[in-house]
């Protein structure tokens, strides 16, 4: 089955002005080398001068601030390097920090009273965690862990919510100026319920190697590189299947020639054909990231 066709937006800033144009991708994109670069002079672009703050930036929604925006926040913003599995905050805890992920991928995973968990959620450089602060809400509803080890930007909860109160006097959200924090972040907080609404039908609607597919698909979106540091028993709890189920699903994607596992690492070989194999769920959750944060990254860095 086909996935929905998108729109190709060059959805990641990234600091370099080399571009494969050969290959095509799709958004969201992945390894920033195939993805589209801005043009040199364009913000992460290597014609900016080092009073840029905004320099290389990895994250969409930082990257798509005007650099007096980011300047504001930058002194809010601190590095953290996040190592596979670390539980960053439980379900029904108090926000206390909103993450700008960069290279490492977050899972929200949702749990039942038995302990039984699947992810109802994925979140990397496309993205914030925690952002839902802005519409009144107290706690994460799921429990959030690093899928991926990489770095992120952080700020408090209670720094976000005064640079937005602080924001509201710099409002240029209009035709020709770039979107303010409020705008992204509530901006991809839609495009995020978009992924869980879809990612509940598919749980419980589609075949163990679609959603397979689909989870790997979404992963090798937001990591570097075609390699994607996973273990079977990890990507079974991602699924809420048993380890087995998954051990079947992966070996039919690999003798297909679509995947490689070994050593606790899956390589993408042919994503064309892994996107064939997944179902839907995966184009339609993609096109409405698309759809809604397209119009606002577009531009990004051009102010």
């Amino acid at each position: 089955m086909s996935v929905t066709p998108h729109v190709n937006l060059p959805l990641r800033p990234s600091a370099g002005p080399d571009q494969d144009a050969a290959t095509g991708r799709q958004a969201p994109p992945r390894a920033p080398a195939k993805r589209p670069r801005p043009a040199a002079g364009a913000g992460g672009g290597p014609d900016h001068g080092p009073e840029d703050a905004k320099l290389g930036q990895k994250n969409n929604i930082l990257g798509a601030l005007a650099p007096a925006a980011y300047a504001r926040i930058e002194p809010d913003l601190e590095t953290v390097v996040l190592p596979h599995g670390e539980v960053i905050s439980e379900a029904d805890t108090p926000i206390e920090y909103v993450y700008f992920p960069e290279t490492a991928v977050f899972s929200m995973v949702r749990h039942m009273t038995n302990g039984a968990g699947v992810e109802v959620g994925t979140i990397g450089f496309d993205g914030a965690v925690g952002g839902s602060i802005l519409s009144g809400a107290i706690t994460l509803s799921a429990r959030c862990v690093i899928q991926v080890a990489g770095h992120a930007k952080r700020m408090t909860s209670t720094a976000l919510l005064e640079a937005v109160a602080a924001d509201a006097g710099h409002n240029h959200n209009h035709k020709g100026h770039p979107p303010n924090l409020a705008t992204l972040i509530n901006r991809y907080s839609q495009a995020l319920f978009e992924q869980v609404a879809q990612s509940a039908a598919c749980n419980r609607l589609h075949a163990l190697e679609q959603r397979c597919a689909r989870w790997l698909l979404m992963t090798h979106d937001r990591v570097e590189g075609d390699e994607i540091p996973l273990t079977q028993e990890f990507l079974s709890y991602m699924l809420g299947v048993r380890r087995a189920g998954v051990t079947e699903a992966c070996g039919t994607l690999q003798r297909s020639g679509l995947i490689r596992y070994r050593h606790g690492h899956i390589s993408i070989i042919d994503r064309s054909g892994l996107e064939a194999a997944a179902c839907e769920c995966y184009g339609v959750a993609a096109t409405a990231y698309t759809v809604l944060m397209g119009p606002l990254l577009a531009g990004a860095g051009e102010h």
